[in-house]
C-alpha cells in the first residue's frame, strides 16, 4: 500500500534498490520510515524528489497519522497542510508558534511590529523627559528631575535583534522590443530514449504572455519537453518554430548543464561573462540582490552550495533580460524565502514562462495554464492548478 501510494510501479517491488532510479529509491526510503506505524516521525525535506501526486498522497497519510511528526521542508503548501506548530529559528533563538506556516508568519510579523511600535513610543516619551531634564536640571526642581531620570532608565527600548532570515530580490525585466504573438509553434513533436517513447505527435502553441506550468509524475517527459523548447536537445520527429524576436533564458534541473560545478572560476567572473559590455557595478548589484554580499561574490563556483548555485543562475536570468523563461525545477535547493521571491518575480514578469515544478504554491501563484503529463496522455488545461485539481483530482 505504501509503495503504491508513492507511485512506485509493481514491477519494481522485487528489484534491488540499486536497480531503480534515484527518485524511486528516495520514495522507498520514505516508505521505510512510514512502515509499521511508528510513534514518531522525523522527516527532513520529504517532498524532495516527490512529484505532485506523491506529495498529495503523503499529505493525506500524515493527516491520518496519530504519532508525533517533526518535519523540515521548504514546501510552503506542504507545511500548511501537515503542521500544527512551527519552530522558527530566527533572531539567534528558536520560538515555537501554534498553527501552520502562514499562521506563524502573521503572528511573528504582528509581534515584531508591536515591539517596534512600543520602542517608538518609549523613544518619544524618553525624548520628552530628556527635554524636561535639560530645562530644569540646574534649577529648584531637582526631585522632579531625578524622578524623570529614573523614568528614562525604565524606558530603554527593547533590543531588536537582526533577523538571520534573508530574502533575495528577484525581478526579471524583458527587453523593450516585444516578440510576436506566437512564442513557440510545436507540430508533430516526438521523442524517445532507446525503446522508451516519451511522447509522440505532440502539437501545441505557446502565446506571448503565457505562464505555463508543466506538471506530472516523474519520468513522464517534463524535462525532455523543456529541453526541446530550450534547444538543448534534438527531437526525433516534428518541428518547433520559434517566434519573432524571442530571447530564451533557460534554468536546467541539473545545474551542471549550464555551469561547471568543479570550476575554480569566481561567481563574479562567471556572471560577467554572461552578457557583453556589462559594468562591474551592475554585476555587484545583481549578486547583492542574490545574497552574495562582500567577499561571497568572489567565491569559486566549486565552493558554492546548491542554493547559492541556483541563485547565481537566477542572477544570470535577471542580468540578461530574456523575454522567455524556461525553468526546470528552479525551486530545488532554494529556501522558503527564495521560493516566495521567485514566485512574485514570475507573477510580475511581463514575458512568457514555462515552468516545471512540484511546488504547489509556486505553480498556483505564477502559472495560468498547465501542460499535464497524465498516465497515458498529455492534457492542456487553460486555468490555474487549483482549478485543475478540483476538476480532475477528486
Amino acid at each position: 500500500i505504501l509503495l503504491k501510494g508513492m507511485g512506485i510501479d509493481e514491477e519494481m517491488f522485487y528489484c534491488r534498490m540499486g536497480e531503480i532510479p534515484t527518485d524511486q529509491q528516495f520514495k522507498v526510503m520514505l516508505c521505510q520510515a512510514l512502515f509499521g506505524n511508528p510513534p514518531a516521525l522525523i522527516l527532513d525535506e520529504p517532498t524532495n524528489h516527490l512529484d505532485l501526486e506523491s506529495i498529495r498522497w503523503l499529505e493525506k497519510f500524515l493527516h491520518s497519522y496519530n504519532g508525533a511528526l517533526v518535519v523540515v521542508s521548504h514546501d510552503r503548501h506542504f507545511l500548511n497542510a501537515v503542521t500544527t506548530f512551527i519552530a522558527d529559528i530566527d533572531y539567534e533563538t528558536l520560538i515555537i508558534y501554534p498553527g501552520n506556516y502562514d499562521q506563524m508568519l502573521v503572528t511573528k510579523t504582528a509581534a515584531r511590529e508591536r515591539t517596534e511600535e512600543e520602542n517608538k513610543s518609549k523613544e518619544k516619551k524618553a525624548a520628552q523627559l530628556k527635554d524636561f531634564v535639560s530645562k530644569f536640571g540646574a534649577g529648584t526642581r531637582a526631585s522632579q528631575v531625578q524622578s524623570r531620570l529614573r523614568e528614562i532608565e525604565k524606558l530603554q527600548p527593547q533590543e531588536l535583534k537582526k533577523s538571520n532570515i534573508q530574502r533575495p530580490y528577484i525581478r526579471f525585466y524583458p527587453p523593450e522590443k516585444s516578440p510576436g504573438q506566437i512564442i513557440f509553434k510545436v507540430e508533430g513533436l516526438s521523442k524517445a530514449y532507446e525503446e522508451k517513447q516519451v511522447f509522440e505527435n505532440l502539437t501545441f502553441e505557446v502565446q506571448r504572455g503565457d505562464k505555463i506550468a508543466v506538471i506530472g509524475n516523474n519520468g513522464k517527459g517534463k524535462t525532455t519537453l523543456l529541453k526541446l523548447l530550450a534547444n538543448d536537445l534534438e527531437q526525433d520527429m516534428g518541428k518547433i518554430e520559434e517566434g519573432h524576436q524571442i530571447q530564451v533564458g533557460y534554468f536546467p534541473q541539473n545545474h551542471s548543464d549550464c555551469i561547471d560545478k568543479k570550476s575554480q572560476q569566481e561567481a563574479f567572473a562567471w556572471l560577467k561573462e554572461q552578457r557583453q559590455g556589462v559594468y562591474d557595478q551592475d554585476i555587484r548589484s545583481i549578486l547583492g540582490k542574490m545574497l552574495f554580499s562582500g567577499d561571497d561574490a568572489f567565491k569559486p563556483i566549486s565552493h558554492l552550495s546548491g542554493g547559492e548555485t541556483a541563485r547565481l543562475i537566477l542572477g544570470k536570468l535577471m542580468l540578461c533580460n530574456y523575454n522567455v523563461l524556461i525553468l526546470d525545477e528552479p525551486n530545488n535547493h532554494l529556501d522558503l524565502e527564495a521560493v516566495s521571491a521567485l514566485g512574485w518575480a514570475l507573477k510580475d514578469f511581463k514575458g512568457t514562462v514555462l515552468l516545471a515544478s512540484h511546488d504547489r504554491d509556486l505553480i498556483q501563484n505564477s502559472a495560468n495554464k498547465l501542460i499535464v503529463f497524465e498516465e497515458n496522455s498529455i492534457r492542456f488545461f487553460d486555468g490555474k492548478l487549483d482549478e485543475y485539481l478540483s476538476a480532475y483530482k477528486k
